[in-house]
């Protein structure tokens, strides 16, 4: 009876976490309670060879491949945004949450965050946004100057995947303070005076605010970063949207003759498994398996509601539809970091054909983990397993990139 009881609050308990894994509080405590005990599982089956047994719900390989820790926060991710996928308030609650803890933790390492606001009379250079750097004296005072040495990475933030829908400039604040740290390291070693530090961008989300706001808004603080601040290094970087945004940030600078000319252009690209196939067109090889943090469906979501008055069919919102010649890269290289087991994987893989066709002798560094997810170099950073091991990976790849392409 006792046995029964406790098997009926235990089933409840999962119930309750499951329906309202949504909440920052609960998707917390599904993982511990719903997804770590279900993994180990998963790894038993696999263990004793009992998973080829189970037919269609077989073991899939990319998550049995990874730690447990890591497999179940990316379950549960994908479980949260299956789950609330057309509820756009209660989806930014909890990427805001994620994000201000991401934060306190930076901020625990040692990481200067510091809001930053520079309004204009001219709509060009109203910016809003996050220093993240290891040092006060790296951040522009409110006149706006940076100091000579100051390599300045501007990042265009998307939450998770977040589609332009979800993002708050405090998102990846941990990543973003251990590459900074990572490469100033890198540059005492070396004796050289440069230091990084990274203006991670605020802008209007969709779809109250859908495209082509937040590429204005990057657009903005390029110009301001060029003009009023005067750095003397600018790198571009972003992460799934973002990176979408990145690379119509360098197309539309290079159209546009007054931003062509500011006196410093882009010195290179980074982006984190850049969305370049919003609405997924790009057909998945039957035999993979995916094992991502999100759904077709919250991906399909998400694209509709930032596109605004852009077709699915623009080359403006399907990146593979440019014509590869006409697709601008930054002079000094770009790097791509994206997770093997990604539901966008293979768009990402075909944009990457797509720019070395076009540019054979471009320095295009390209990072792809086996049995990571969409964006696990930034969202796996905090926990233990080998998501940390991946993610640190790629930040080494990242110092590395940045130092060859400002100081070598």
């Amino acid at each position: 009876m006792k046995t029964g009881l406790v098997t009926a609050a235990v089933a409840l308990l999962a119930g309750s976490l499951y329906t309202q894994r949504n909440r920052l509080f609960a998707l917390v405590a599904y993982i511990v309670a719903v997804e770590l005990p279900r993994q180990y599982v998963v790894r038993l089956l696999r263990w004793t060879r009992l998973d080829g047994l189970m037919g269609a719900q077989r073991v899939n390989h990319n998550e049995s491949s990874l730690d447990a820790i890591s497999a179940a926060v990316i379950a549960a991710t994908h479980a949260a945004t299956s789950a609330r996928c057309k509820d756009t308030r209660e989806m930014r609650d909890i990427a805001s949450g994620m994000c201000s803890v991401d934060a306190a933790v930076a901020r625990v390492h040692g990481a200067i965050i510091s809001p930053y606001s520079f309004l204009s009379a001219s709509p060009h250079l109203s910016v809003n946004g996050v220093w993240i750097a290891q040092s006060q004296v790296d951040i522009p005072a409110s006149s706006g100057a940076c100091h000579s040495d100051l390599v300045v990475l501007l990042y265009v933030h998307v939450f998770s995947g977040g589609g332009f829908v979800l993002n708050t400039a405090e998102a990846w604040a941990l990543h973003h303070f251990l590459l900074v740290q990572a490469f100033n390291n890198l540059q005492i070693s070396k004796k050289s005076p440069k230091r990084l530090a990274i203006f991670s961008l605020e802008y209007p989300l969709a779809p109250e605010s859908p495209y082509p706001s937040a590429l204005n808004s990057a657009l903005h603080a390029f110009e301001w970063l060029s003009t009023v601040v005067k750095a003397q290094s600018i790198l571009v970087g972003g992460d799934s949207a973002g990176g979408h945004c990145v690379i119509q940030l360098l197309n539309k600078i290079a159209s546009d003759a007054r931003l062509s000319a500011l006196p410093v252009q882009p010195t290179a690209s980074i982006l984190y498994s850049p969305w370049v196939d919003p609405f997924c067109t790009v057909i998945l090889d039957e035999t993979m398996d995916v094992f991502d943090i999100s759904s077709d469906e919250f991906t399909l979501s998400l694209a509709h509601a930032m596109r605004g008055e852009c077709t699915p069919e623009s080359p403006e919102m399907n990146l593979l539809l440019l014509e590869p010649s006409k697709i601008v890269v930054a002079p000094k290289g770009t790097l791509v970091v994206y997770g093997g087991a990604e539901r966008l994987a293979c768009a990402i893989e075909r944009f990457v054909g797509m720019v070395r066709s076009a540019n054979p002798d471009y320095k295009l560094q390209v990072l792809c983990e086996p049995y990571m997810c969409h964006t696990y170099n930034l969202m796996l950073t905090s926990y233990p397993g080998m998501g940390k091991d991946r993610s640190m990976a790629a930040v080494d790849k990242a110092t590395q990139f940045i130092h060859e392409a400002v100081v070598e």
